[in-house]
Formats: C-alpha cells, sequence, structure tokens
C-alpha cells in the first residue's frame, strides 16, 4: 500500500491492528499503534480493541499498560465507555497511583455514575 503511494488511514491501521491482537501477535499491533502516530490518529476502536487485548492476558504489566492507554485515549479526546472504566478500574487494585489517574480523567469524560474512593 505504501509502496505505492498511499497513506494508510485510521480504519486501515484497526483492522491489522485486530488481526494482530486477534492472532495473538500484540508486539506488532502495538507497533502499529506506534507507527500510526506519524499519519494519521487512533480512534476510540483502536484503544479499545488494545485494551481488550491486554485484558485478556491477566498479566499485571499488561493491566497497567491498559489502565495507561486509558489515560492516553482521554486527553486525545476520547470518551471510553462506563464499562471500560470499570473494567479497568477494578484491575487496577494494587496500584492506587494508576487508579487515582484513571479517575482523574473519568471525571472530564463524566462516564462513572457512582462515587469510588480508594
Amino acid at each position: 500500500m505504501v509502496l505505492e503511494g498511499c497513506e494508510p488511514e485510521t480504519q486501515t491501521y484497526n483492522v491489522l491492528i485486530r488481526h494482530f491482537c486477534a492472532v495473538g501477535e500484540f508486539e506488532r499491533a502495538m507497533g502499529l499503534f506506534e507507527r500510526m502516530g506519524c499519519t494519521c490518529a487512533p480512534n476510540v476502536d483502536t484503544y479499545n480493541v488494545l485494551i481488550n487485548r491486554l485484558f485478556g492476558t491477566g498479566k499485571s504489566g499488561n493491566m497497567v499498560m491498559a489502565g495507561r492507554l486509558l489515560v492516553e485515549m482521554v486527553e486525545r479526546g476520547h470518551a471510553p465507555s462506563r464499562v471500560m472504566f470499570r473494567r479497568v478500574l477494578l484491575l487496577m487494585t494494587g496500584n492506587q497511583g494508576l487508579a487515582k489517574q484513571i479517575l482523574s480523567t473519568q471525571s472530564v469524560c463524566r462516564r462513572l455514575t457512582c462515587t469510588i474512593r480508594l
């Protein structure tokens, strides 16, 4: 595609990222995510695919990465769903600093309807 002079758009990247996540090649998906910042911006779908894949691993380091992606998502102006906020927060019990950062981003989006105290 690029060799033909055609730059990929967000949806093209999303399809490839979704594919790499589905076949277990998360590193390649993250590589595309990082590269797409040079030509186009990730959208809500991009973040949701990556965050959901990170949840699927069950590894604590990936949960932290999911939390950071959620914060980045909000900072870039994308509003995650209430379900996504709650899901990330439930997995952040061992990392109060990141959980507080996530909670502060939710106030920007107004996605949680209840008060959560850490």
